[in-house]
C-alpha cells in the first residue's frame, strides 16, 4: 500500500508515490522551493491528473495562505484568466491548494506541425488574452513569475480547416484552432513570489516575457536560448543580448559596470569574454540575427521591439501595449 505522509519537515518533501489526503497519488514533483513544492497527482475519485500546490505552515503566514485562498476562490473579472482551484485542505503541517492539471498549452500549438505557421489573427487574440490576464493580477498586486508557452492554457485544441488563398492567389486547406481561449498556469503568488528558482530561464527577464512569447508565436523558435547558473550566467545573457538586440545603449553599459567589470572593454562598450561562453551560446551569438531583419510585419516588430528594449526606460508599460496598432481590430 502507498504510505499515507505527514511530513515533519519545515519544508515540503513529498515524493513520487506519496498519497495526498488518501486521494490524490503523486506521480511527479514539477518543482521545490523553501516552503513550497509543486507537484502533479493522480485524484483517485475523479481518476484525472491534478496540480497540487503543498505550502509549509511552519515557513509561511497562515494569514498570507488565507488570502491566496481567498482570492483563488473569488469570483473573477471577464480578464482573470487563471488556473481555477478546485480543491483544498489543510493538515498541521501544510496547506494543500488543487487545481485541473493544464491538458493542453501554447507549447502543444507550436509543436502541431499542421497548425504552423499560426494565424496572425490568432495569435493576435492569445497575445491580447496574455497581457489582459497579466494586468488583472497586477491590479491586486500579484506578479506572475513564469510566462512561458508552457505556463499559458489553451482550454480546446479542437480545429477547423478552412480553405485559403496564398499570395499567389493559389488556394489551400489550413488547420487552424477553433478557439483561442487561454488561461494563465497559475497556482497563487503566496510561496513562490519571491523564490528565485521560479521562472524558466530564457523568459525570465520579467519585462521581456511577453515579447518573448509573440516572437515565438510567430517565428516558432526562442528570441534567446536558457543560460546555465554559474560564474558566465551575466556574461553568456548580455552577448546573446547584444546578439539579438543590438548593441546596450550607454546608461546600461554604465549600470552593468558598476555590477561587472568583466563584461566590456575598460575604454569603450565593446563586450569582452565570447572566448569563455558556452558551445551552446556561442554557437547562438555567431549565428543569432537582429529581430528586425527577421519579423517583416512592421506591427509584430513594433510590439516586440518596445517589449525587449535593452534600457528598460525606454520599454513601452506593460498597460500601453495594448494602444499598438497590432491589437487594433484591423491588425
Amino acid at each position: 500500500m502507498p504510505r499515507i505522509l505527514l511530513s515533519s519537515f519545515p519544508s515540503p518533501r513529498f515524493r513520487r508515490a506519496d498519497f495526498l489526503s488518501d486521494r490524490y497519488s503523486i506521480t511527479r514533483v514539477s518543482r521545490s522551493g523553501i516552503g513550497f513544492q509543486l507537484i502533479e497527482a493522480f485524484d483517485v475519485e475523479s481518476c484525472r491528473l491534478k496540480m497540487v500546490k503543498v505550502l509549509s505552515r511552519k515557513l509561511l503566514e497562515d494569514g498570507r495562505i488565507i488570502s491566496s485562498l481567498q482570492w483563488l476562490l473569488s469570483r473573477k473579472t471577464a480578464d482573470g484568466r487563471h488556473s481555477v482551484l478546485c480543491n483544498h485542505f489543510s493538515t498541521s503541517s501544510h496547506w494543500f491548494f488543487v487545481f485541473d492539471f493544464p491538458r493542453f498549452t501554447l507549447r502543444d500549438v507550436l509543436k502541431r506541425q499542421d497548425l504552423w505557421p499560426l494565424e496572425r489573427r490568432q495569435i493576435r487574440d492569445i497575445s491580447f488574452q496574455i497581457v489582459q490576464a497579466v494586468q488583472s493580477l497586477h491590479k491586486t498586486g500579484i506578479l506572475h513569475s513564469d510566462i512561458t508557452p508552457d505556463s499559458i492554457e489553451i482550454l480546446s485544441m479542437d480545429t477547423v480547416v478552412l480553405n485559403m488563398c496564398d499570395d499567389e492567389g493559389a488556394f489551400y486547406d489550413k488547420s487552424v484552432l477553433r478557439s483561442t481561449k487561454i488561461r494563465l498556469v497559475f497556482f497563487g503568488g503566496v510561496g513562490t513570489g519571491g523564490d528565485p528558482e521560479i521562472g524558466t530561464d530564457q523568459y525570465r527577464a520579467p519585462e521581456m516575457v511577453f515579447g518573448c512569447v509573440i516572437w515565438e508565436l510567430f517565428i516558432g523558435s526562442t528570441l534567446f536560448i536558457p543560460c546555465k547558473k554559474g560564474p558566465l550566467y551575466i556574461q553568456e545573457k548580455v552577448h546573446q543580448f547584444v546578439a539579438r538586440l543590438g548593441e546596450f545603449p550607454d546608461d546600461m553599459v554604465r549600470r552593468i559596470r558598476r555590477i561587472r567589470e568583466d563584461i566590456f572593454c575598460h575604454s569603450e562598450p565593446t563586450l569582452v569574454g565570447e572566448g569563455d561562453l558556452s558551445s551552446d551560446v556561442r554557437d547562438f551569438v555567431h549565428n543569432a540575427v537582429i529581430i528586425s531583419d527577421i519579423i517583416t510585419d512592421e506591427d509584430v516588430l513594433e510590439v516586440v521591439e518596445n517589449m525587449t528594449k535593452l534600457s528598460p526606460k525606454k520599454r513601452m508599460a506593460l498597460s500601453d501595449i495594448l494602444e499598438c496598432p497590432f491589437f487594433g481590430i484591423s491588425g
